[in-house]
């Protein structure tokens, strides 16, 4: 997998730290705006209903004052309650849309302020991917190994967070039932129009980051990773002295196993050409 990074980003080649971003950074205003539709299907609110109808009338009666208890005895609330099961079930699914709408908004706040993301591709070699991300090439990429025990450090099979997730891609938004919503979900569906990235995800805790620091008025949570999991460096065409200074300075002190190559422009075609440089 790769990471394509500006000039700045070389504070990850010298000081092993990855910054994890929230959905307040990325470059599409519909991160973390899923469409729930509803808290649940009917199907799902009616068999809740029903397989805890006892409970709930219970907990009714338990909420009742002495007086109430003598005038509603339990037997006789059990068959008003079934008698007006209806009632009860057609008011609790009027209260789904604004409550879904409620949540929709919280969901994306609170997810900002709780997640970080670490954005990969699978593109090894991408003009768009270099302009976008590698400030027109005048960047670098990295190429990561993503075996590294770094890229999976799952607590259980089941962890949302932690590990790489590929993003799906769709041309129409995808709605949901709050009760079908997964993490997973809320990260890993785009837009069509951004198939081109491929990319891939590794959610955290940003409760878990290794520093936190603000950069221009911007909370940054960075996450130690091993030198070890850094295969090749290819600094942009556009790239200049100071960037390849600075990364052969952090590959002789950091991660020599690696090689490190620079795009260069073909003569011929609209293709960019990776040669290794000699160190």
């Amino acid at each position: 997998m790769y990471k394509y990074l500006d000039e700045n980003g070389v504070l990850v080649l010298e000081h092993g730290t990855l910054k994890f971003g929230t959905a307040r950074s990325f470059n599409d205003p519909f991160e973390l705006r899923p469409v729930i539709d509803n808290i649940a299907s009917d199907s799902e609110i009616k068999n809740h209903f029903e397989s805890n109808f006892d409970e709930i009338v219970e907990d009714t009666y338990q909420s009742l004052s002495e007086l109430e208890k003598a005038v509603f005895p339990i037997d006789l609330l059990k068959q008003i309650t079934e008698g007006s099961s209806s009632s009860l079930l057609s008011g609790v699914k009027a209260l789904q849309k604004p409550v879904a709408n409620l949540l929709q908004g919280k969901a994306h706040d609170t997810l900002q302020e709780t997640v970080g993301v670490l954005c990969l591709t699978e593109n090894e070699n991408d003009h768009l991917m270099w302009a976008h991300y590698a400030n027109s090439h005048k960047g670098f990429m990295i190429e990561f190994d993503t075996s590294n025990i770094f890229f999976n450090q799952r607590k259980t099979e089941s962890d949302s967070l932690r590990h790489l997730v590929q993003v799906d891609y769709d041309p129409q938004r995808r709605h949901y039932t709050l009760s079908e919503l997964s993490e997973e979900d809320l990260y890993t569906f785009k837009d069509e129009a951004w198939r081109y990235e491929n990319e891939w995800r590794m959610m955290v805790a940003l409760c878990d980051a290794d520093e936190t620091k603000i950069v221009h008025g911007e909370t940054i949570h960075l996450f130690k990773f091993p030198f070890d999991a850094i295969k090749r460096v290819v600094l942009g065409a556009n790239s200049d002295d100071n960037l390849e200074k600075r990364v052969k300075d952090s590959w002789k002190k950091n991660f020599p196993h690696a090689s490190i190559f620079k795009a260069v422009v073909d003569e011929k075609e609209y293709s960019l050409k990776y040669e290794k440089i000699k160190i």
